[in-house]
Formats: structure tokens, sequence, C-alpha cells
């Protein structure tokens, strides 16, 4: 994978009520359309990261998933 600044890490949620719903080769997909820009005020600006900040929260996940679970 590859990512480039800006990054949105959207909860999956928000996602499901939010992104446009499709079906296209058989299959359901979806999709959301948001500035780029800094200063945007859109509904999806609040989940906008910079990359830096995405990759350490993309670090993290991969340790919780890396780590058995308790008991």
């Amino acid at each position: 994978m590859r990512y480039t600044d800006p990054v949105f890490l959207v909860p999956s949620e928000f996602f499901h009520e939010h992104a446009l719903h499709g079906i296209g080769r058989g299959m359901i997909q979806m999709q959301f359309k948001a500035s780029m820009e800094p200063s945007a005020r859109d509904l999806w600006s609040r989940w906008l990261l910079q990359w830096s900040r995405g990759r350490q929260i993309l670090q993290l996940l991969g340790e919780l998933a890396a780590t058995p679970p308790p008991g």
C-alpha cells in the first residue's frame, strides 16, 4: 500500500452512513468525495490527517493486530 497526504481515517460507522453506495462489477462499492484543501469544511474534513500522523496510527493498529487476545 502507498499513501500520500492527506489521509482520511474515517470511523467505519460514519463511513457506512455517509459514503456513496453502489454496485459495480458485481460487488458493492462505497466511496466518498472530500476536499483535499487544508482549510476545507466539508463532511469529511474532520477525519483528515497528515500522512505522518496516519502512518503512526497504522503502525499502532498493526501492533494491536499482532498482539494475542487476552485470556
